[in-house]
């Protein structure tokens, strides 16, 4: 169907002039289909690009840019989207265009916000509203302050939230415009702690008409989710759950399913999930949690796994699940933390401190020529003595610096030399591991299994006693778990289904063969570890480092089941495990007195260049987080 659509639509404007009417046709048929129809959206708005590429048409080309790269952001695509946007930025930039540039610093922005990177997203969102503001684009000065509004509602800055917001319902009643108003008071909304007051929900409720008024599903669905929260946040409050949560619930749903975006379903599977658990029922909770997460696979931030990880401690506390629920607990505190890190929200205050003097400059320079206007002489003498002490100083200085680059060098090379003795001790070890396995399948397995065969040959050949055939055959099924233990300890040493299958299915049947065998459960998940292109070293040690922690807590915590996690973001790999073994006080992995085990852990991951963090106590089970670059 949408191939025959793209059809008509090419052949509607080949009968057009190419020219600039054409491409803003084409941009307008665009904005039309974005809602429906994805495919055809894309396709206008890269005919378009097309167009202003064939004649040279900058200006048009970084709007057309702009309107791609909201499309991806629309579609869930952040990456893509600040690529396409940085496009547009620098065609605005060659061009002059103040508008269009504000315009690519709004979404970059917008992508920096959804991957939870708050610092890059203030940065960008600062130049846009300059430069809005400069302009006098109310409606556009609106929704950027609308977006700072939300960063500092995500990251539980209420009254910078509220401030931001209140700026933008002016700007946005000022200009008139039904989605900028919509926003505005949408963003504000979001700035109001709950459940202090109704005011969280009377934001959302006047924005609510806004937003229906523009038919964005997008904007409709984001409103009627944040009115269930309000409704729910109350009914958790009181205790009891009012009918108003499943009613707009049901509303929120509805628009979710219609704009088929992952992480808007994600938003109302979630939302209809904490419902469904204040009610008791437990089974529809898990099922829609389990929608959640498959909407995660699709579109993941350290901002929505720490929704969902919150939701499912709730689900497993609700249960009678008290450690499972203070294990997802952990997690949920785990992404909380990294987007609330306070080098990174005094980082965001510091370019808002920034922004703020910069719109005093001019003052500033007023004040810098009234001063130029003193007695030359003095300032001669004056220019003279600092240019001494300026000389002093910059000597001393620069000594000081040779110094600690000096240093600097020193420790440098010390690091990489102890990096390379690392490396060269798992390489050799890898190269040890493969000689001995090697050895076993190709030597001993096969010496094995000639004997085998021998026996059997004898047997049909020998007259025993039953006793004796009995033995007998208790001595062949002792070969065979002998042959099948010595096949496994050579696959554990090594893994050939690394390079033919890759780490995931590795890890996966890995689990798989413990659980067939041993008295512990191991639950495997992964979340885009096989997309994850690794070189075979990196996915090796990984993969050994799994081994041991998954050996560790086999060997020493006497646990009833353990979750290992893989997850894979945009320049990390993360890896959990958890467990509700008999814990250890984590003071011995910093003495000397550290088993192997954690040795072989801890060298793996510093070759990684990764972070190791574990907490455990005395009958608490253990936690162990590891952050590996990409």
């Amino acid at each position: 169907m949408a191939q025959l659509n793209v059809d008509s639509i090419k052949s509607s404007f080949s009968k057009q002039k190419d020219d600039t009417v054409k491409i803003r046709l084409l941009r307008e048929a665009g904005l039309k289909y974005e809602a429906h129809d994805k495919f055809l959206a894309k396709w206008t708005f890269t005919k378009a690009i097309e167009l202003c590429r064939q004649f040279k048409l900058k200006t048009e080309e970084a709007i057309s840019q702009n309107h791609l790269a909201s499309f991806y952001i629309n579609s869930a695509k952040w990456d893509t989207a600040e690529i396409e946007a940085s496009k547009a930025l620098t065609l605005a930039k060659e061009v002059g265009s103040e508008l269009n540039m504000a315009k690519s610093y709004n979404i970059i922005g917008n992508s920096f916000r959804r991957r939870s990177k708050y610092t890059d997203a203030i940065n960008n969102y600062l130049k846009a509203v300059s430069l809005f503001e400069k302009v006098k684009d109310d409606k556009r000065t609106a929704q950027v302050y609308a977006n700072i509004a939300a960063v500092y509602a995500e990251t539980n800055d209420s009254k910078k939230g509220i401030e931001y917001g209140e700026k933008a319902i002016g700007f946005a009643l000022k200009s008139g415009d039904n989605d900028a108003i919509a926003k505005a008071y949408f963003n504000t909304g979001a700035a109001w702690a709950m459940p202090d007051d109704n005011k969280y929900i009377e934001y959302y409720k006047k924005g609510i008409p806004f937003a229906l008024a523009t038919n964005n599903a997008i904007l409709i669905q984001q409103g009627y989710y944040n009115i269930t929260n309000g409704y729910y946040q109350i009914g958790l409050a009181k205790g009891v759950m009012p009918i108003e949560a499943a009613l707009y619930a049901d509303s929120s749903k509805y628009w979710a399913v219609k704009i088929g975006n992952p992480l808007n379903n994600f938003y109302a599977n979630n939302i209809n999930s904490q419902i469904a658990i204040a009610r008791k029922d437990f089974s529809m909770a898990e099922r829609l949690l389990n929608e959640a997460w498959g909407n995660l696979k699709e579109d993941s931030s350290n901002f929505t796994l720490r929704i969902y990880y919150s939701t499912l401690s709730k689900l497993k506390y609700e249960k009678g699940d008290y450690k499972a629920a203070y294990n997802y607990r952990l997690k949920q505190d785990y992404y909380k933390d990294s987007i609330l890190k306070e080098d990174q929200l005094e980082e965001i205050a510091n370019l808002e401190a920034r922004f703020q003097t910069e719109k005093k400059q001019d003052q500033i320079e007023t004040q810098k020529s009234q001063l130029k206007q003193k007695s030359i002489l003095n300032y001669f003498f004056g220019s003279s003595a600092a240019a001494l002490a300026l000389l002093s100083f910059v000597s001393y200085r620069n000594y000081r610096n040779k110094q600690k680059v000096h240093q600097l060098k020193i420790t440098e090379l010390e690091t990489e030399k102890q990096l390379s003795a690392t490396q060269a001790v798992l390489k050799g070890e890898e190269q040890e591991r493969t000689r001995l396995a090697k050895d076993l399948h190709d030597g001993l397995g096969g010496m094995l299994s000639g004997i085998k065969y021998s026996f059997n040959n004898m047997k049909d050949n020998l007259i025993m006693t039953p006793d004796n055939a009995q033995a007998f055959e208790r001595s062949m099924n002792m070969l065979d778990n002998g042959i099948q233990e010595m096949r496994r300890v050579a696959h554990n040493m090594m893994p050939e289904s690394i390079m033919r299958y890759g780490l995931d299915k590795t890890l996966a049947d890995y689990v798989s063969d413990i659980n067939k065998n041993g008295s512990s459960k191991i639950e495997y998940q992964s979340l885009r570890v096989e997309t994850l292109t690794l070189t075979n070293s990196a996915a090796v040690t990984i993969y050994r480092i799994v081994q041991e922690l998954i050996s560790n807590t086999l060997k020493h915590s006497s646990a009833k089941n353990m979750l290992v996690q893989l997850l894979a973001g945009d320049n990390v790999l993360i890896i959990n495990a958890e467990d509700d073994g008999k814990g250890f006080d984590t003071k011995i992995i910093e003495t000397s007195s550290q088993g192997i085990g954690w040795k072989n852990i801890k060298s793996r991951v510093e070759f990684l260049k990764g972070i190791l963090k574990v907490e455990s106590s005395a009958n608490n089970g253990t936690q162990v987080n590891i952050e590996i670059p990409l």
